[in-house]
């Protein structure tokens, strides 16, 4: 279903910036007009071929020393060229009301390091020969892929982690130099920030700063170059001409992912407006798509869910009286932030050149990080909108305590005529993002999002039991049509857990507002309680292909679609549903399933 709602999506937005008027009174609606037509004008990409990016290409080359290349590097990452790494203005660990900046690894092509065991030839040939398609000696690309594993090698395999103490570390300025053994200042000034040392820093992976600093040190300048320009390569190549562009697709397409065939054209121009004007472009679709009783009738259910939940949690038996009352008050705390944001951002100045996709995606990704920056003056907003609403998808954002649906994932109206289909479609969600407040990662922050550990030792022992138990369930399946691969249960541990905790409480509010009469009547052949599974399970129905399966394995934090779904067999409620007996596929004994609260 999320499928096809993204289809559906996708569908809306390519007739609204097809039909973008670019003399419009609206600066969204001028902004996506020209940025669509640039990225259409195929004649005019094939004609300049790489030569839109040569400046960017020839400042690296201008560079005489590892401080004017990081200036580089933080100047390219303004204008939307991943670097060495990620720059974020975060709410401070210690105290959320305040900014601090986050600096996250970066450096690679690849999404995490174990992938490059399986693709470094594919990283290897795309580099040679996109950098010589841009005028680059071949040698180029060799070298910046070996600079590339040696970042590789310093950085975690699993660069967010699900835990946040570990991605904790609050230092000065002065401390990341003397662990880097280089001044990274001048990175973050290139990068737009005029006075960084006014705003606390936390280095999340100290690991991979001693590690890359010892690689600035000890690398020749020119191996920093390449790479470098391999990075600027990488990112600015779906924006160039049609032969530099399906080159591209072949390494990040067909061999990350598993897709043949480069999407059409107009899909990817609609990709290139929504990731570069995203909020603009969301802005246009919310007006002119939803219905603002849609976000009226998803809050009241979120309510809903989060009533249930505390009444789960009041009654929790294993949590300590202490933190029974810090859980409920911290559910009580989640932000809801649904449909779309109560303020839009503004463009500001935004002018976006006519006739240049470069230029223009240049001056918009300039524009977002300097918007960045500007808020660092004000307070933090907990209800600040993070990914555009035209996004399908539901988020829990821990350092806010907040839960945000976006507009594309708003209940459908035809789902509030039956509540099985309610709550196992749409009410398990909304507890599944609940769920994380309180998950492993969850629970190293309060209410306001605070790192702080609030559970005695005993409510930690007994919450990482059930945890194993459930992780034990999921570790070692394979996904449908691989063998060569298996879920690692660790990896996925919080988002399963989340999961089974949303399932649990969108079943707890269905069964609140049903009788046990309305429960067992059918409907379409099927009882109330079996509608409500069967919702559930067309929710998370979804397939991959067997390359992008592969990869998610190795660093996606969610499971396979069908390891989701299955987590109904932990519920006692699915088995008198559908009376299951020991030797059905979903059969779990009864001492084995597992109620996390």
């Amino acid at each position: 279903m999320s499928d096809s709602r993204r289809a559906e999506v996708a569908r809306q937005l390519r007739e609204l910036v097809r039909d973008a008027d670019p003399a419009s009174s609206s600066p969204e609606e001028r902004a996506v007009a020209r940025l669509y037509a640039a990225a259409t004008d195929r004649e005019t990409r094939d004609r300049l071929g790489s030569d839109p990016l040569q400046d960017e290409l020839a400042a690296v080359t201008a560079t005489r020393s590892i401080d004017e290349l990081l200036r580089v590097l933080g100047e390219r990452r303004r204008e939307g060229v991943p670097g060495l790494c990620e720059v974020y203005l975060l709410p401070d660990a210690t105290d959320p009301t305040t900014w601090s900046i986050h600096l996250f690894q970066g450096g690679l092509t690849l999404p995490v390091p174990p992938l490059y065991a399986r693709l470094e030839g594919e990283v290897r040939s795309a580099a040679t020969v996109l950098v010589a398609a841009c005028g680059l000696p071949p040698d180029v690309g060799q070298r910046a892929i070996d600079l590339e594993l040696a970042i590789a090698q310093v950085s975690w395999d699993r660069p967010d982690g699900d835990d946040d103490e570990a991605l904790t570390n609050p230092m000065s300025w002065d401390d990341l130099r003397d662990l880097a053994g280089v001044d990274v200042l001048p990175l973050m000034r290139g990068l737009g920030c005029a006075d960084p040392e006014r705003l606390p820093l936390n280095v999340c992976q100290p690991k991979f700063w001693a590690g890359v600093g010892r690689l600035l040190r000890e690398r020749s300048l020119e191996d920093w170059q390449a790479w470098a320009q391999w990075r600027i390569v990488d990112a600015r190549a779906p924006l160039l001409s049609a032969a530099i562009g399906a080159r591209h697709h072949e390494l990040h397409g067909r061999a990350l992912s598993g897709q043949a065939e480069q999407a059409p054209p107009w899909r990817r121009a609609v990709e290139i407006v929504q990731q570069h004007l995203g909020m603009p472009l969301a802005r246009l679709w919310v007006e002119r798509t939803l219905d603002p009783s849609a976000r009226d009738r998803t809050l009241g259910l979120a309510e809903r869910v989060r009533s249930s939940y505390r009444l789960v949690l009041q009654g929790c038996s294993w949590l300590s009286d202490g933190a029974r009352e810090r859980a409920v008050a911290k559910v009580d705390a989640v932000v809801l932030n649904i449909g779309w944001p109560r303020e839009w951002p503004s463009l500001g100045d935004l002018d976006l050149p006519d006739g240049d996709l470069v230029g223009a995606v240049r001056a918009a990704a300039r524009r977002e990080q300097d918007r960045t920056w500007d808020k660092a003056t004000r307070p933090v907003d907990r209800e600040e909108w993070g990914p555009p609403p035209t996004t399908v998808n539901c988020f829990y954002n821990p350092m806010l305590n907040q839960l945000t649906v976006e507009g594309a994932s708003l209940a459908a109206p035809s789902a509030f005529a039956d509540p099985a289909v309610l709550l196992g479609r749409y009410g398990s969600i909304i507890g599944h993002e609940l769920g994380h407040a309180l998950d492993s990662r969850g629970s190293q922050r309060d209410e306001l999002g605070r790192v702080r550990d609030w559970w005695s030792a005993g409510d930690r022992a007994a919450f990482e039991e059930r945890v194993a138990r459930v992780v034990t369930d999921v570790d070692g399946r394979h996904p449908r049509g691989i063998e060569d691969a298996v879920v690692d249960g660790r990896l996925v541990g919080f988002e399963v857990v989340a999961e089974l905790v949303g399932y649990q409480i969108a079943w707890d509010t269905y069964a609140s507002m049903t009788t046990a009469d309305e429960r067992a009547t059918p409907v379409d052949g099927f009882t109330g309680a079996q509608r409500f599974f069967l919702a559930k399970a067309y929710g998370r129905r979804g397939i991959d292909r067997p390359e992008t399966a592969r990869a998610r394995l190795h660093g996606d934090v969610h499971p396979p679609f069908e390891v989701f779904a299955n987590l109904a067999r932990h519920l006692d409620a699915f088995h008198e549903a559908f009376a299951t007996r020991p030797g059905d596929g979903m059969w779990l004994d009864p001492e084995d399933r597992v109620r996390v609260y």
